[in-house]
């Protein structure tokens, strides 16, 4: 299941990658979140991701694993960035999020929806076992 998740999500951030500069205003983003640390140099900002996200892949192993479907969105949603920092020097930018006054794309939403589900999953699931204790 993970694989079927992974690869479909990635394909579709790619596509709306691809094809948003059609419809919308597209922001090459060479920072990280919000545009932070757009200054430092792409080639170190894309180091620093990477050995980060293969140092959390391999630390939370087994979590990944308990959360196919949502390791697959989680990881389709880093991997897609990733691609688009190491061809383009920086992450393609062109879904507008009215209140917040930037714009984002469908990998970084499928991240934190990701990231909140596994959270949430958890959560649960260590205070389900600690009342049926």
């Amino acid at each position: 299941m993970f694989w079927l998740v992974f690869l479909s999500t990635f394909f579709i951030d790619q596509l709306t990658k691809l094809l948003a500069g059609s419809y919308f205003e597209v922001v090459i983003n060479q920072g990280i979140s919000f545009s932070w640390f757009s200054r430092v140099p792409v080639i170190i900002i894309n180091f620093v991701l990477l050995v980060s996200a293969l140092v959390l892949f391999f630390v939370l192993k087994k979590e990944w694993q308990r959360h196919l479907v949502l390791s697959g969105l989680f990881w389709a949603g880093v991997v897609s960035n990733l691609v688009d920092r190491i061809l383009l020097g920086g992450v393609t930018d062109w879904l507008p999020m009215p209140f917040f006054e930037i714009t984002n794309n469908l990998a970084d939403i499928v991240i934190g929806v990701a990231l909140l589900g596994i959270l949430i999953k958890e959560i649960k699931a260590h205070y389900g076992h600690q009342h049926n204790s």
